[in-house]
């Protein structure tokens, strides 16, 4: 593991300049070629002029569970604000980390709580929290910078360098589905807000379909390769089967088909509960 911080700043210097890259692509295609203007669903999301970023979280609590479930869901806020930085392997290898410098001090980060629903209990007695809040996101990169720096982390996988005053990248997809069965349509909808890689998410239903539109955040901007390992790896491992593919991509539109074989109490039982991403 490398110690030399030029090379640290090198590689951050890289990281940032390819993602300018990413946005300025962005912006050529929803300017620059009218023919694809209709198929684009959205430009890339940023954190605001202040640094916040609105996220949604939710957290689950085993009956034997003592840490307050609603600093539970304030440390999932702050994974999923991590989580516009560096991918989930990345965090998983600096867990311990991550954890004592940024989501022990949660509550550091957050600026305004929007929405906080009142808990809920499961059937089988697991109680849930849902947290949507601003969420200081440039703060957090910058913890995130001087932590790995001091501990001679090698680098970050997609962020730019504070000092360049950039913001995090994430991009708005929407996901339409088809042929759900009654009632996953609002499980589906908690799964993806427990999802790290998805900050924001809201449901839509035109008939019989629920439609999402979600932020996701990645080390790519390939709108199929953000789905895919953001949204349906973790799900799919949770679900113990592939049960939604992509049928179709338009721009930054995805559409995602329930396969007929999972339609089993078993697997139907699983979605809305917690996922371990």
């Amino acid at each position: 593991m490398s110690s030399n911080p030029k090379s640290f700043s090198n590689t951050l210097t890289q990281v940032g300049a390819a993602a300018l890259v990413v946005v300025v692509g962005m912006l050529l295609l929803m300017t620059g070629d009218k023919s694809r203007e209709a198929t684009v669903a959205s430009a890339p999301v940023f954190a605001d002029a202040q640094g916040l970023l609105a996220i949604s979280a939710v957290a689950y609590a085993s009956p034997s569970e003592t840490q307050p479930l609603r600093e539970l869901a304030q440390q999932r806020l702050i994974e999923k604000a991590v989580a516009l930085y560096i991918d989930t392997n990345f965090q998983t290898r600096h867990r311990e980390l991550i954890a004592s410098q940024l989501l022990d001090r949660s509550d550091q980060y957050i600026r305004a709580v929007l929405e906080e629903p009142p808990p809920r209990l499961g059937r089988d007695g697991m109680r849930s929290l849902t947290l949507r809040a601003n969420v200081d996101v440039i703060a957090v990169q910058k913890t995130l910078q001087t932590v790995l720096l001091n501990e001679h982390v090698p680098q970050i996988q997609h962020a730019p360098d504070p000092s360049t005053a950039a913001v995090p990248l994430a991009y708005r997809l929407l996901l339409r589905t088809l042929a759900l069965p009654e009632g996953v349509d609002e499980k589906l909808l908690d799964d993806l807000i427990g999802l790290r890689a998805v900050p924001a998410v809201t449901m839509t239903r035109d008939g019989s379909n629920a439609h999402y539109e979600a932020v996701i955040s990645g080390a790519s901007d390939d709108p199929i390769e953000l789905v895919g390992v953001g949204l349906l790896g973790p799900l799919h491992q949770k679900l113990g089967k592939a049960c939604l593919g992509i049928t179709r991509r338009q721009g930054f539109e995805i559409t995602l088909a329930f396969e007929s074989s999972c339609n089993t109490p078993e697997i139907l039982g699983k979605f809305g509960g917690p996922t371990s991403d």
